[in-house]
Parts: structure tokens; C-alpha cells; sequence
């Protein structure tokens, strides 16, 4: 008898503890679908290859502003998002540009830690890693102090030299703060000429003036940059600094003003601390709704952050994969990559071939999207 007391017992327990996990699962996928990216499983770029032919844009005059495309050949998670995914983002980001500034606002002016954490914190751990879908890496930097930050000191910073690229026989990499890297940039700025050329355009994180000279080069009739460190820019050439929390406060301003916009490593920072700055699990997806909202209708942002299989490499970096990616570029549609090969040769795809979303490795491609 008690034997099988023991036994009825034991399937008592393991049925409870079947329900509790049941109940737990169901719990994370409700989270799950708030925050889960636009992609379709039976859509997603790990089922579908998107090995685009290089395809070269003649910037011949028509009557759309679009460039056109086979869309066959686009990727599908660009998908339109479900109300569900729509619904997910307007909650955290905003749905209007007000609730995107305003939210902005909010987060940049709370008080870093006096030293960015070693660990996530626990509270942030879920939207880190959107619900355990995104592993977690360690490339710890502390990144606050000018002797070892380029990027803020407590002084201006002078861009000096920026009239001698201009010369002729000058370098087209002079100055670039990546080296040759930063030619995806300049290649995607040459094919996509005529949403260049004329046009009024910001970059977003600038150590050096290397893209609004690449821009300026290409033909761009002003540059604003747009940079936590005070900058002083001497120059003849139509170049501008502002903070990003004035231009924050006052946006409409700058509401749908810029035909183009550039940012290269810098968005995959945003929210990690690494700089001092406020942890913000949705930073880098907030530069991107602020993005929207400064481009004109059909304008072009070129953005270049690592691509691989996903990951938060804390406190260094985001890497953008087939889960985060689709977060980044919603409202916007693919145009085209710019990837290195070998680190030789620059190739245009139109969409984002299935292997460079799977690596182990990453890469750092010059992403073109057009705001729709």
C-alpha cells in the first residue's frame, strides 16, 4: 500500500510541476508576443536565402523618387508588422513623434550609475534579451573618462584640416576614423547619388568628419552632425554641429528637414552604458523612430552596425541579427548592403543573404533604407 501511495505520489508531483511550467511557458510567450520581432517564422531569413545579384543604381532621372526593384529579390522580414509588433513598439518607443522625443527625453535625463555595471541588471534582463531569445556576450569597457573616450571630453573639440580633403589629390580616407572600413559608406553614397546630390543631410555619432566629408564630397549641399561632444568646426565647407538633447528639445524644428542621414557604429552603443550614458534596453531602436521622424518623406538613411547571428556583447555592442534586425529598420524599406568581402572588395546585395544573418563572426555593413 505504500508503495503505490508513493507512486500516485510521485505522478501527483511531476503532473503539478508539468502544470506550473505549462502555465510559465504560456506566461513568456503573452511576453513574447509583445515584444517579438516583425519576422514570420515561415518568412524569416533563416528559411529563405536572399542571395541578391549586385545590382547597380544609374540615378537616371523618372518620376517616382523610389528606386526601382524586383521585390522578389527584397528580404521578407520587411514585411508590414503586425498589429500585434506595432502595438509592441508604439507602447515602448511612442507612436507619434512627440511620444518619441518626449520618451527620448525621459531617458537621457536620468542619472547614469556612477560606473556602467559590470552585469545587467537584473530588471533590464528580459528586454535586453527579448525574453531570453538574445544571447548575452562579455566586452566590458568603461568608456566615461576623456583619457580613454574619444568620443565626450569636457572641453569643445576642434575638427581642424577638414578644408585640405577638399584639395585636389586629397585622400578619399583621410581622416576616417575606420580607415578603409568606412568605404561601404562612401560606395553607398556614390550609387545613391541623386538622394545625395543638392540635398541637405545629418550624420548621427561623429568622431572625426569622415562622413560629412564623404557626403560633401558626393555632392550634398550641408551637413549637420549630430554628437554628444562639444564640437568647433573650422571649415568653409556648409557643416553644422548640434547636442542631440537640444536637437531632442526642439525637434520640430528639424521635423522631416533632412533628405539623407549617416550614422556608421555608433547605433549599436546606444542604452549599453559603455559611455555613461542611461541604460535603455530600447536606445538603439529609439534613434532609429527619431530617425523617421527627421527624414523627409522617401529620404535615406545609411546605417552601418555588426550583422550576424544575434547578440548583446555587454557592454560593447549589440550584433543584429534575423531577431533584432527587423526592429531597427521598421518604417523603412531595404534598398540595399554594402558588405566588405575578404576586406578587399566592396559588393552590393539587395537584401541581406541568409549566411551574413548566421555568422559566427560579424560584419559591419553600410545599410541603405529609404523612410516610407
Amino acid at each position: 500500500m505504500f508503495k503505490y501511495t508513493n507512486i500516485l505520489l510521485a505522478f501527483f508531483v511531476l503532473f503539478f510541476t508539468a502544470f506550473l511550467l505549462k502555465d510559465q511557458q504560456k506566461f513568456f510567450l503573452r511576453e513574447e508576443q509583445k515584444l517579438r520581432d516583425q519576422c514570420p517564422p515561415t518568412k524569416c531569413p533563416e528559411t529563405e536565402a536572399m542571395d541578391a545579384p549586385v545590382k547597380t543604381i544609374t540615378g537616371e532621372d523618372d518620376d517616382s523618387e523610389d528606386v526601382k526593384e524586383d521585390d522578389s529579390q527584397m528580404p521578407t522580414f520587411d514585411d508590414p508588422p503586425t498589429k500585434g509588433e506595432r502595438e509592441a513598439r508604439d507602447r515602448l518607443i511612442g507612436k507619434t513623434c512627440p511620444e518619441v522625443f518626449e520618451r527620448w527625453l525621459v531617458t537621457a535625463n536620468k542619472t547614469p550609475a556612477e560606473k556602467p555595471p559590470v552585469e545587467i541588471p537584473d530588471e533590464f534582463w528580459n528586454e535586453y534579451t527579448l525574453f531570453g531569445r538574445i544571447p548575452i556576450g562579455r566586452g566590458y569597457i568603461d568608456h566615461r573618462l576623456a583619457s580613454v573616450n574619444d568620443r565626450v571630453g569636457p572641453t569643445a573639440k576642434k575638427w581642424t584640416g577638414i578644408d585640405k580633403q577638399f584639395e585636389p589629390g586629397a585622400g578619399m580616407f583621410a581622416g576616417a576614423t575606420y580607415g578603409h572600413q568606412t568605404k561601404v559608406v562612401l560606395d553607398a553614397l556614390q550609387m545613391f547619388e541623386k538622394y545625395i546630390k543638392g540635398k541637405n543631410g545629418a550624420v548621427i555619432g561623429s568622431q572625426r568628419p569622415w562622413a560629412e566629408v564623404f557626403a560633401l564630397k558626393a555632392g550634398a549641399a550641408s551637413v549637420l552632425t549630430i554628437e554628444y561632444q562639444e564640437l568647433e568646426i573650422e571649415t568653409k565647407q556648409p557643416m553644422k554641429w548640434i547636442h542631440p538633447v537640444k536637437l531632442a528639445k526642439e525637434w520640430t524644428s528639424y521635423e522631416e528637414t533632412f533628405d539623407f542621414m549617416i550614422s556608421f557604429s555608433s547605433l549599436e552603443h546606444s542604452g549599453l552604458g559603455r559611455y555613461g550614458d542611461p541604460l535603455d534596453p530600447w536606445g538603439d531602436v529609439r534613434e532609429m523612430a527619431k530617425v523617421l521622424c527627421l527624414l523627409k518623406n522617401r529620404g535615406l538613411m545609411i546605417v552601418g552596425f555588426p550583422v550576424g547571428s544575434d547578440a548583446v556583447i555587454w557592454n560593447a555592442h549589440r550584433i543584429y541579427g534575423a531577431i533584432r534586425l527587423p526592429w531597427m529598420i521598421q518604417g523603412f524599406r531595404l534598398l540595399g548592403v554594402f558588405w566588405y568581402d575578404d576586406k578587399t572588395r566592396v559588393v552590393f546585395t539587395e537584401g541581406f543573404p541568409e549566411g551574413k544573418l548566421k555568422l559566427s563572426g560579424i560584419r559591419q555593413p553600410a545599410i541603405v533604407l529609404q523612410k516610407i
